[in-house]
Parts: C-alpha cells; sequence; structure tokens
C-alpha cells in the first residue's frame, strides 16, 4: 500500500511519505523544485520501477524502502516471492556501474555476444572511429538486380542485426543515426548495407567499455532542469526524398530521450524540415513534463535548441505565410507550447547543436566532440569552450546568446581549467 502509479508511465511507481509523517502521503506533496530544496526535514522518496518479474527500487531512506519490500512478500501478507539481489548492477540486461558522483550504464558484455555471434568480430579496430562512413549514401538502387545475388543477401543475418543494434541504442546514442539507416534495409538487404551494420559492430566493440553516463550535478542552475536539441538534415533520403531528423533531451545535465528518425512526410525546406522535427522534440519535452508533474517536479520553460532562425521564426508567430500554409495543422502544436510558455526555440551555432549527430554521418573529430557530450563524459558548458586555438572571447562572439548565457551561468567552475 500507498505506492502511487505514473499516470504517464505506468511501469513507474512512487511512495512519498512527508517528513515526521507516520505513513503515506496520497497527495499535496511539497514542491520540488530548486529553489525549496533543502527546506525544512527531508520527505521519504522511494522508487520503484516494474518490468515483468524485475523490480528495480530506490530511494533515499534504505530502512523504509526495506519496509516496503517486505510488506510485499509472501511471509507478511503480500503477494510475491522476491528474492533481493543487493544493490544494482545489472537491470534487463544493462550493466549498472556505481559510484557516489554518477552512474554509468554498460553493455559490454552484450557487445562481445553479438559482434562473436553475428559478425565473427572478436578485437579491435583502431581505423574505425565513427558508427557510420561519411562517405557512403545508402540507397535501394544498390539492391541486386539477380535474383542468385539477392537471394545470397537474403542468407545474411540481417534481421538478426538489427534487431541486436535496436536495444544497443540504449548504452550508444551515438549510433542512433547508423542504426536507422541500416535498418531501413531489413527486408531488402544491401551489400553496402552490410558492411555497414560491420562498421555499427566494429564501433561497438571498440567502445564497448563506454556507455551513458549519468553524473550528479553540481551546478544549481541544472537542478531540476530539461534542455532539448533538434535538428534535420534536409532531403538526405535518395529513395523517398525525405528527410532525416533527430532530437535528445537532457535532465539534470543528462540524456534522459532522443530519436534518429526519417520524417514522415517530404518537406519542401530546410526551415520546415526543422519545423517539423522540433514539433517532434516538443512532444517529447511535453511527455517529460508530465512525466515530472506526476513525482511533483514543476519545470519552466524548455530551451529547445535550433540552428534555424526560420524556424524559430515560424514557431513564435505566423510569419512567411506562403511558404508555410500547406503545413499540417498538426505540426502547428509547436507554436501552441511556445506561446503558451511550455517550451521556447532558442538559436544555437551549428558546432554547438548536439542534435547533428542524429542527422548525418560526422566526421570523426566532430563525431568525438559530440558524442562525449551526448554519452554524459563531458558537459555542454566544456563544449562551448573546447577549443584549442581560440580564445574564450572569440569562442564568445561565435556562440548564440543563449549559449553565452549557458557559458557565463554553468561554466564558472570549469573556465578555471581552461583559461
Amino acid at each position: 500500500g500507498g505506492w502511487k502509479q505514473s499516470t504517464t508511465a505506468p511501469c513507474l511507481y512512487v511512495y512519498r511519505e512527508r517528513a515526521g509523517a507516520g505513513g503515506a502521503d496520497g497527495g499535496g506533496v511539497p514542491s520540488t523544485k530548486a529553489h525549496d530544496a533543502g527546506k525544512g526535514d527531508e520527505d521519504i522518496v522511494i522508487y520503484m520501477i516494474h518490468w515483468v518479474d524485475d523490480l528495480l527500487v530506490f530511494g533515499n531512506s534504505n530502512a523504509k524502502r526495506e519496509e516496503l519490500m517486505s510488506r510485499m512478500e509472501k511471509p507478511n501478507g503480500g503477494k510475491y516471492t522476491l528474492e533481493r539481489m543487493g544493490v544494482a548492477s545489472w537491470f534487463l540486461g544493462i550493466q549498472m556501474l556505481q559510484t557516489e558522483h554518477s552512474i554509468e550504464l554498460l553493455q559490454t558484455s552484450y557487445i562481445e555476444r553479438m559482434c562473436k555471434d553475428i559478425f565473427d568480430i572478436e578485437s579491435e579496430n583502431d581505423s574505425v572511429t565513427t558508427p557510420f562512413d561519411p562517405k557512403v549514401n545508402l540507397s535501394k538502387d544498390d539492391v541486386p538486380a539477380s535474383a542468385a545475388e539477392r537471394a545470397k543477401l537474403s542468407q545474411l543475418p540481417f534481421r538478426a542485426a538489427c534487431g541486436k543494434f535496436i536495444y544497443l541504442r540504449h548504452t550508444k546514442p551515438e549510433c542512433a543515426y547508423a542504426i536507422s539507416q541500416v535498418c531501413r534495409f531489413a527486408s531488402t538487404p544491401t551489400k553496402q548495407a552490410w558492411q555497414q551494420c560491420r562498421r555499427i559492430a566494429q564501433y561497438a566493440y571498440n567502445t564497448r567499455h563506454r556507455g551513458v553516463k549519468f553524473t550528479r550535478t553540481t551546478d544549481v542552475s541544472e537542478l531540476l532542469s530539461v534542455r532539448a536539441f533538434a535538428d534535420a538534415s534536409f532531403l538526405d533520403c535518395p529513395d523517398t526524398a525525405r528527410s532525416t531528423g533527430g532530437y535528445c533531451v537532457f535532465f539534470c545535465g543528462n540524456l534522459i530521450a532522443f530519436e534518429s528518425k526519417r520524417l514522415p512526410l517530404v518537406t519542401l525546406s530546410t526551415a520546415e524540415s526543422e519545423y517539423v522535427e522540433a514539433t517532434r522534440c516538443a512532444t517529447e519535452v511535453a511527455y517529460i513534463k508530465e512525466l515530472c508533474r506526476d513525482f511533483n517536479i514543476d519545470l519552466d520553460t524548455v530551451p529547445i535548441m535550433e540552428d534555424n532562425t526560420a524556424c524559430i521564426a515560424i514557431s513564435a508567430n505566423p510569419v512567411h505565410h506562403q511558404r508555410t500554409k500547406h503545413i499540417a495543422k498538426y505540426y502547428h502544436y509547436c507554436r501552441d507550447l511556445v506561446l503558451a510558455g511550455e517550451i521556447e526555440l532558442v538559436g544555437v551555432g551549428t558546432k554547438y547543436q548536439v542534435a547533428d549527430i542524429f542527422t548525418k554521418p560526422l566526421e570523426r573529430d566532430t563525431f568525438r566532440r559530440l558524442s562525449s557530450v551526448l554519452n554524459g563524459y563531458r558537459s555542454y558548458a566544456q563544449l562551448l569552450v573546447d577549443a584549442p586555438t581560440a580564445s574564450i572571447a572569440t569562442m564568445l562572439q561565435k556562440t548564440s546568446d543563449y549559449a553565452n548565457q549557458v557559458y557565463h551561468s554553468l561554466a564558472d567552475h570549469d573556465l578555471a581549467r581552461y583559461v
């Protein structure tokens, strides 16, 4: 008893107990905004993630967590037989490395088995530094004309590889674009697509000891804050003339959602492609804000970083009507959220557009720079000042207004290492 199921994520449950109270609190829990943190005694909060027969239970009181788990067991009147596994180190096949300041998710064993069973890869290859070759553009035109060649390609474990890749994305978000590209050829494999599959597997093997890292933030301005990035690559699909869009969402400076996907319609301009993807990102942000409300976390206006000025203008007011009147009303949901103050599209330079990694294959240096932020090994503030040949003043001049704000508000404690 006392557990409250999330209305937006059915697998999440929360138990709250007011400080000094003797039982669960069903409602009216004090706000968890950053400016309220640390006032008075701390409420007891226990979370439970339930997936089939696996449970992940965590919170700020070990005693209360053990008490709640005991209530669920049969000897104490509960319905279940629970096997206590101690501090979480594995969940749903994903390894969890926990320290005092961070949690890192890895799939090292999963990658090694996948590479050995499907691709016969058991050693590293230093020449593969990105998951997708920037010089390759996959197309259905590469499908062999002869039935014999098509039959030979159909014998490859292409679909099995795609299935493995989809689960791999949980700890390799930087591979999302490459995986999205090859999965389009699951029913009609091509030689080039299979070569890119092997490249993804080789990259994953090379970086199998790196995953996604969630770091406890020490910056007040990052506490309980959400920042999103959205981008699109115009008409990059040669088969459908559609664009590829991508977005990523960060909570407290850590990645919590991302997407790399071909847009569901043909767009007529770069601005339209960006606007459609910004709307897709806005729907994810709206979901995350609603999820946070389930846990009494009230978020302010969420900035969505966008590198297309026309897209930003369209989101604020119906400018260029002759060029935008054909856009489906559904995609103006983004504008409604902007006018309601739920989100704000903010300009950012392409160099600092983290979502760029989801829309096109990047060269090695750019890929490493963005993926390090995406995977949580560096902060976005560090990305802004990471230019060995440029001075801090030059960097600030090149960044957008929002980048300047982030630089001043988040990076003060980091600047000593770079100045």
